[in-house]
């Protein structure tokens, strides 16, 4: 996808140069495609040595694509570390780490 091209999903979209350093990410689609383009462009900021968060965390928008950025492996290990400190996952539930693969981490660690 080209950065540049602001009308692909037939909104708008673009940078915010405001205390984040003017990071790229979804700021503004104001038709649809809203979702599809969010992901294109987390996935572009990966790509090019980025990550998903910037100063944000990860909710339930950037969940699934936390499989863009880390290995399984890497899920799995942040998963186990966070049942060590929320075993019961009460803290942030369905957000951050994709859903597939929760039940194996909690019983891993």
């Amino acid at each position: 996808m080209n950065v540049g091209d602001r009308r692909r999903h037939d909104g708008r979209r673009g940078g915010d140069d405001g205390a984040d350093g003017g990071t790229l990410g979804p700021v503004h689609v104001r038709q649809g495609g809203a979702e599809e383009a969010g992901h294109e462009i987390l996935e572009l900021c990966v790509a090019s040595g980025g990550c998903l968060t910037g100063e944000h965390g990860v909710g339930i928008e950037k969940r699934d694509l936390m499989r863009v950025q880390f290995t399984e492996t890497d899920l799995l290990m942040q998963m186990r570390i966070k049942t060590v400190f929320d075993p019961k996952w009460l803290l942030n539930p369905a957000k951050v780490f994709p859903l597939e693969g929760r039940k194996a981490a909690q019983e891993a660690a």
